[in-house]
């Protein structure tokens, strides 16, 4: 068989040509999407790390973001804040002015009239200030009136509830609500017409002290009188819970070792009636009791939308386990209560706004303030002082948030700044370097060309003058 010594070459060449197409193929990409890693063959880590840094930079992004709806949720509450402020200034004129002896009776019901607008103002402000759907000058608010069975075999029941009382607050401070206790002894001899003696009202600054102060005594317990009595379904029991009127829920907590052992309500009441009194009154019966008394109580508790927990042994050691799960049952009933936004890459960069606050007129004891009498009116004047302190503090804790979100907002932007430069290092082309390293690869195409296209004829020549020879 007849062969030159060029096909080798030859073959070499067209390889070396091949490559330099393909390199200047690339490089033309480059330019025109002004990308070298626009083929991650280019750079298999390079690609990863622009990739990674790509990444990040969308996350910077929307970080961003959500750092500036926070900042107009905090600047929304802020300004209302603001307009309660200044009504509350208001207030204070009027109430320094109707403080006088010297006004007659029309000029003070024309500062009473204009007085009362503005606290509903207050009100309003208080309720309608939201983002979205979210409050933010308004908590949601839950009464628990606390029953305790105080016969003299409720000794560790009653060392139970004492010590674990700190942790069933807490899970309801843990979910933003306002809760509010009250506490009342179900015990006959105490009082034998209902057997039932009220200690701490709703919302009372007492209700500790009397919680780790109750002495137990012997006497029989009717359950059914003091529930009967605690939601006042008569209308007018001393020993009734004074809920507060913008509670969103209202619970009895009833803890107990024995059945119903006496009978102080007239008429047949049953656990059908007892419910439905606690469900006219907006109030649910929870028990804590002996699982071999729960048939005293399983027909009231469900049916006023209540629970019913045993209280386990005879120390009550299961009592604590029950207060968990009624306060976890409440607060899973309001979903999210609590305003926090997510300000970084990790699940765990959340920030807490402290939304929402509390400006409703219950929260800053405006509810009796009156300018009836020049008394009144000099009352009104230090409790409006109270209130705008309270506001003022109010506005300073969200201004605190507020900075803190700003100086987040600016390290993000710095951050995603210098992520922009990274990966600009790593992706955009050197224009300069790439277009003379086009220049040097066209060279090199067309010189492999020609080489290949001199060796064919070269091989043609030799082939032709061997056969003519």
């Amino acid at each position: 068989m007849l062969t030159t010594g060029t096909t080798a070459t030859q073959r070499r060449l067209l390889r070396h040509m091949a490559r330099t197409q393909r390199k200047a193929r690339s490089l033309e990409r480059s330019l025109v999407t002004g990308n070298k890693l626009d083929a991650a063959a280019n750079d298999p880590a390079g690609s990863a790390r622009a990739l990674g840094a790509r990444s990040k930079a969308r996350s910077s992004a929307v970080v961003q973001r959500n750092i500036d709806v926070g900042l107009m949720t905090m600047d929304a509450a802020d300004g209302g804040l603001g307009h309660i402020l200044e009504t509350l200034d208001r207030l204070s004129e009027l109430a320094i002015a109707a403080s006088s002896d010297t006004l007659n009776d029309a000029d003070r019901l024309a500062l009473g009239t204009e007085a009362s607008e503005a606290l509903q103002t207050i009100e309003s402000i208080a309720r309608g200030t939201r983002f979205g759907s979210d409050r933010l000058l308004t908590t949601h608010k839950v009464d628990v009136g606390f029953m305790i069975d105080t016969s003299a075999s409720m000794g560790g029941e009653l060392a139970q509830l004492q010590s674990g009382i700190g942790a069933f607050r807490q899970r309801f401070e843990d979910a933003n609500l306002d809760v509010q206790f009250g506490l009342s002894k179900v015990f006959t001899p105490a009082d034998p017409s209902d057997g039932v003696v009220k200690l701490s009202d709703i919302a009372q600054d007492n209700f500790m002290d009397q919680l780790m102060s109750v002495q137990l005594g012997f006497g029989a317990v009717d359950p059914y009188s003091a529930f009967h009595h605690g939601v006042n379904a008569d209308g007018d029991s001393p020993d009734a819970f004074t809920w507060r009127q913008q509670a969103a829920e209202r619970h009895i907590i009833y803890i107990t070792d024995t059945r119903r052992e006496a009978d102080l309500l007239p008429g047949d009441e049953t656990q059908g009636t007892i419910a439905s009194s606690a469900r006219e009154a907006r109030v649910a019966l929870h028990v804590i009791a002996d699982d071999r008394h729960h048939d005293t109580f399983s027909g009231l508790t469900g049916a006023s939308g209540g629970t019913l927990y045993d209280k386990g042994n005879g120390a009550g050691d299961r009592i604590q386990a029950a207060l968990g799960n009624i306060a976890d049952g409440i607060t899973s009933g309001f979903g999210s209560t609590s305003v926090e936004f997510q300000v970084g890459p990790d699940s765990g960069d959340r920030f807490k706004t402290g939304l929402p606050v509390d400006s409703t007129l219950d929260a800053l004891a405006l509810t009796q303030m009156s300018l009836d009498d020049p008394q009144a009116a000099l009352e009104a004047v230090d409790m409006l002082q109270t209130a705008r302190d309270e506001v003022v503090a109010l506005r300073a804790r969200i201004g605190a948030g507020s900075s803190r979100l700003r100086a987040m907002r600016e390290n993000e932007a710095q951050r995603a700044q210098a992520l922009a430069q990274s990966r600009s290092r790593m992706e955009d082309v050197d224009v300069a370097r790439a277009t003379a390293e086009l220049t040097r690869q066209r060279v090199v195409e067309e010189a492999s060309i020609g080489m290949v296209q001199r060796l064919h004829s070269l091989q043609s020549d030799v082939l032709g003058r061997l056969l003519n020879f």
